[in-house]
């Protein structure tokens, strides 16, 4: 089946459970075991620091070095969600070492104990938990509430739930090697890696895992997110596990690390957002944060050279999200427009923090003929190569591959981190490549895209001079519109056949009715909207930077000469 056929013929369906009791999921595995777990995530930690920090300035130097900045941290940076004792931990801390720098109380013991304490205490904060009841109401309650919010917002707040989940899962589209992920799960440990625009991801993937029939998996998500007392309730109770981006001292990396490599040793499930955090331009991720995957791969040489169970394969499966809307669009691409110096006087302002934002956006979401779609893509495993229906590599011949191959040299097995590195730097450049291949282009990605273009045009390709017009100075000719979007959907479908991305269902129409359905969808929960249309059927914008936020979606194909 085409990818387009795949695409088009989508038939919302009940995925069953791959694997029906819970307490068979890895995931519950490891919450029973957790104290033992820790444990050993502790001491591999400290093992590994304790021989890297000594060298150089010394132990008691880089402690030093972690200490400050931490005291930084909490000067310069404090959040409310930080732990209510951090400051006297390390006030504690710093009684030590300056203690332990004193003449005539130099004392190993001493020092490499304070090591423990402090790998202790990264390692409780980021362990995740899971909750067998939790998960149970979480469940029930994200579909519930999903089928009837939708329910209620199509046909009023007291009418029937008949086959609402079936609609729900029309509105919500899984497609793509669905089928193939389920079974992975059952021969292997996948890493799922998807794409990354808003808050709302891990919620719906959690609603996309669960829809599939799969075990929960193990995420990484942001300190920031705990910050609200229900999602913090929630979160550490179902599998994440809190990653604190300030802190980026060599103690708190190798714990991450090292609790990610556990995870997968005990053949956890994880989720993992490739880019580190949301597109702040609307553009798919160019570029990865790699390391997860270099310790996936770490983890699979473990597994085939050292381990008991060395047939234990980890898969990886990328996961690109496409939706019309995205609430915390405005905010990111301000952001965006700092980083890049084209915008100094922007304050961001996060909308996904608001809850009573987040359930307006569903409403509306729900309510409009708006659809997401989660493309499930082609699975591989650690090296790029593709995988047959019983999770073998396989090499372009058809012809099964041994990964202890990749950890040989000369015939011996290896450990070499240089090569490693490299592996992850392809399999990085690989996943790259899946997620335009898998992208499934919306209505309002292309007349964003054409509507952008073509104001760009007349400033000569500079963005920061036509971000500066003002919005009502600006207008796009109707038949202008038509002739770019015809052009740019010319192309479209021509790399659609060639199974460099795929188009979405509605996008298999007349051109006029592909705009129409673009302008009605785009920025669909916008007070100010991206592109609209004007009294004489022109185009017009209420909203610049949204309208280049939505526009970057069709960022990396190369459609700008189509304009």
């Amino acid at each position: 089946m085409s990818k387009e056929q795949d695409v088009e013929s989508n038939i919302p369906k009940s995925f069953p459970p791959v694997v029906p009791d819970i307490r068979e999921w890895p995931i519950y595995k490891m919450a029973k075991d957790r104290e033992k777990l820790i444990d050993v995530v502790v001491k591999r930690t400290e093992d590994e620091l304790f021989e890297h920090l000594s060298k150089g300035n010394g132990l008691l130097r880089n402690i030093a070095d972690i200490y400050y900045q931490e005291r930084v941290r909490l000067q310069e940076n404090p959040w409310k969600v930080d732990p209510k004792d951090d400051p006297a931990f390390w006030k504690r801390v710093r009684n030590k070492l300056q203690r332990l720098a004193q003449p005539g109380h130099e004392d190993p013991e001493a020092v490499r104990a304070l090591l423990h304490e402090i790998v202790e205490r990264y390692t409780r904060e980021v362990a995740g938990d899971f909750k067998e009841g939790t998960y149970n109401f979480a469940r029930k309650f994200i579909n519930f509430g999903f089928s009837r919010v939708f329910n209620a917002a199509q046909q009023g707040l007291f009418r029937g739930f008949r086959k609402q989940r079936m609609q729900l899962q029309e509105k919500m589209q899984l497609v793509g090697e669905t089928e193939k992920l389920r079974e992975l799960t059952k021969l292997g440990t996948v890493i799922l890696v998807p794409t990354h625009f808003s808050n709302l991801d891990s919620i719906v993937i959690g609603w996309a895992i669960e829809t599939l029939g799969l075990p929960a998996f193990t995420y990484g998500a942001g300190i920031n997110l705990f910050g609200h007392p229900i999602l913090a309730y929630f979160m550490s109770r179902l599998g994440a596990f809190r990653v604190d981006r300030r802190k980026k001292n060599k103690a708190y990396l190798t714990v991450l690390k090292s609790y990610s490599e556990e995870v997968l040793l005990r053949k956890g499930h994880m989720l993992f957002f490739p880019g580190g955090t949301r597109s702040r331009s609307g553009s798919l991720e160019s570029r990865f944060k790699l390391g997860l995957l270099g310790t996936a791969i770490e983890t699979q040489r473990k597994l085939l050279l050292e381990g008991n169970d060395n047939d234990h394969k980890i898969f990886i499966v990328p996961l690109v999200i496409s939706y019309h809307s995205v609430l915390e669009g405005r905010g990111l691409i301000d952001e965006f427009l700092r980083q890049e110096g084209k915008e100094q006087f922007v304050l961001l302002q996060d909308d996904s923090e608001s809850i009573r934002k987040n359930l307006s956006f569903a409403w509306k979401f729900f309510k409009s003929s708006s659809e997401m779609v989660f493309s499930v893509g082609e699975a591989m495993d650690l090296f790029g190569n593709k995988l047959d229906d019983e999770g073998n590599s396989i090499d372009k011949y058809g012809r099964v591959l041994d990964l202890r191959d990749y950890f040989r040299s000369n015939g011996n097995e290896t450990n070499d981190p240089q090569r490693s590195h490299e592996y992850t730097r392809l399999l990085g450049q690989q996943l790259l490549e899946r997620f335009q291949i898998e992208n499934v282009v919306f209505s309002s990605h292309l007349v964003a895209f054409a509507a952008w273009q073509i104001l760009l045009r007349e400033k000569n390709g500079d963005i920061y001079r036509l971000l500066n017009v003002p919005e009502e100075d600006l207008f796009i000719p109707r038949e202008e519109m038509l002739k770019t979007v015809d052009r740019l959907h010319v192309r479209l479908r021509e790399l659609e056949r060639n199974g460099r991305l795929r188009l979405a269902q509605h996008m298999h129409t007349d051109i006029r009715a592909i705009i129409e359905h673009g302008l009605k969808n785009i920025g669909v929960y916008h007070i100010n909207q991206p592109l609209l249309r004007g009294k004489k059927g022109e185009l017009l914008t209420q909203d610049l930077r949204l309208l280049y936020f939505y526009s970057n979606r069709l960022k990396g194909f190369d459609l700008e000469k189509y304009v």
